[in-house]
Formats: structure tokens, sequence, C-alpha cells
């Protein structure tokens, strides 16, 4: 009888165990959606609002990008011109 009380005793500190890892486990994961969801708000804020980081005034518009790209591309292929033929004179 002795043996049943201990063993009895070890089964009932097992499920207290095992209901307290699933009680953490909840908080833990309570906790973490709670961050996650003040990250994905942040984020969420910045993307709507993009005034926070910067001026729009600053940004440059695509078509500018666009013939300042073709000019670049034309002086980089009047240099290889120009290379290749210094090259070949040598």
């Amino acid at each position: 009888m002795e043996q049943f009380s201990i063993v009895m005793g070890l089964i009932g500190s097992m499920f207290l165990a095992i209901i307290g890892v699933y009680i953490w486990t909840y908080k833990v994961y309570k906790d973490i959606n709670e961050s996650l969801g003040e990250v994905y708000n942040t984020v969420n804020s910045h993307l709507q609002n993009a005034d926070i980081h910067t001026d729009k005034s600053e940004f440059v518009k695509s078509d500018v990008c666009f013939v300042i790209h073709e000019q670049l591309n034309a002086d980089v292929q009047e240099i290889k011109q120009d290379v290749k033929i210094l090259l070949s004179k040598r």
C-alpha cells in the first residue's frame, strides 16, 4: 500500500506538471502574439505613411531617372569605343 500512495503521488505531480507546461506555453504564445502585433502595427504605419522618414519633394521622378540612365549608357558606350581604339593602337 505504501508503494501505491507513492505511485499515485507521482502520477498527481506529473499531471500537475503537464498542466503547468500547458499554461506556460499558452502564456508564451499570448505574449509573442502581442509582440508580433506591435511589430506589424509599426511596420504597417511606416508603409502607409512614408513622410515619417523623408520629404516627398526629395524623390526623383522615374522619367528623370530614365533620361539620366540613357545618357549614362550612351556615355559608357562611347568610352568603350574610345578604349578599344586606344588599345588597338598599342
